[in-house]
């Protein structure tokens, strides 16, 4: 969240120095020749910038993503064996209280049959 602050704040502030360079550019590269105006370069460089980063940590969000998901798996798997565990847990407390020998409840302390 604050990431996303900073950079809608840096948006705004190349947005506003974009603006107020308006002038009219020639850019050369060797043999290449183009006029623009300066908003456009600075906006474009902008672009590139952004799109090479996000290319550039694409590998590392894969990489992120894929340990979610065997995360995801894992706590899956541990859950089900918790719940197969609580499952022998009382079936053995069940068994084991079946083989209590029971008492009687038809005489009264202290009574004689």
């Amino acid at each position: 969240m604050v990431s996303r602050g900073i950079a809608l704040v840096g948006l705004f502030a190349l947005a506003l120095f974009a603006l107020q360079n308006m002038e009219a550019v020639s850019v050369r590269f060797l043999l290449w020749s183009y006029d623009t105006t300066l908003v456009l370069i600075i906006l474009g460089s902008a672009a590139i910038g952004a799109s090479l980063v996000a290319i550039v940590s694409l590998g590392a969000r894969m990489r992120r993503a894929r340990e979610v998901d065997r995360l995801a798996v894992t706590v899956h798997a541990q859950a089900e064996r918790i719940r197969r565990l609580e499952t022998q847990d009382r079936d053995a407390l069940q068994q084991a209280g079946s083989l209590l020998p029971t008492r009687s409840t038809d005489h009264v302390k202290g009574e004689h049959a």
